[in-house]
């Protein structure tokens, strides 16, 4: 089984950038196996200062789903969800029937910027974050190319473009 890797950087600064506001530096890495379809998994490194009294040590729980990227930040002393935001994003338009595809890109984008709305929410720096729990989507399909680059939209799991096709291989495969 073949891994292909790609790992991307980005950076978002949350408000406008002053020591009261949070910075946000991330890094995202791509697992595709295959013959399994995609795992996304979103590794971040967090960068940040803040203007606190008291450092918190908080928690990050990411869902990347077929409709929205939602993230809580959750006290980890006491399990108390502190904020939530969420970003939507939708389906590309206009396929023929039965193509459910996104762009990657709009994932990771939305991952960042529902991070920076929930760690404001929080009122919350993000040198607090001590760790991050991500879940995302069923199985997808994101191809790539040798040196790990996406070369076309994303295929999800609720595609039933290929059913034909599907049908005529378990037939003969069993």
């Amino acid at each position: 089984m073949r891994t292909s890797r790609r790992a991307a950087a980005g950076a978002l600064t949350c408000g406008p950038g002053n020591n009261s506001e949070a910075s946000l530096f991330f890094n995202v890495l791509w697992l595709v196996e295959d013959g399994t379809g995609a795992l996304h998994i979103f590794l971040c490194r967090f960068a940040g200062y803040g203007n606190h009294r008291r450092m918190r040590s908080l928690l990050l729980g990411i869902d990347s789903g077929t409709q929205s990227t939602k993230v809580l930040v959750v006290d980890a002393r006491n399990g108390n969800v502190l904020a939530e935001a969420a970003q939507k994003y939708g389906l590309i338009p206009n396929l023929p029937t039965g193509a459910k595809e996104q762009h990657p890109e709009t994932w990771r984008d939305a991952m960042a910027k529902a991070i920076c709305a929930a760690l404001k929410n929080a009122r919350a720096s993000a040198s607090e974050v001590k760790a991050i729990g991500v879940s995302g989507q069923q199985h997808g399909f994101v191809p790539m190319d040798k040196n790990g680059e996406v070369i076309r939209p994303a295929k999800l799991w609720c595609d039933t473009s290929t059913a034909a096709e599907c049908e005529e291989i378990t037939a003969k495969l069993g």
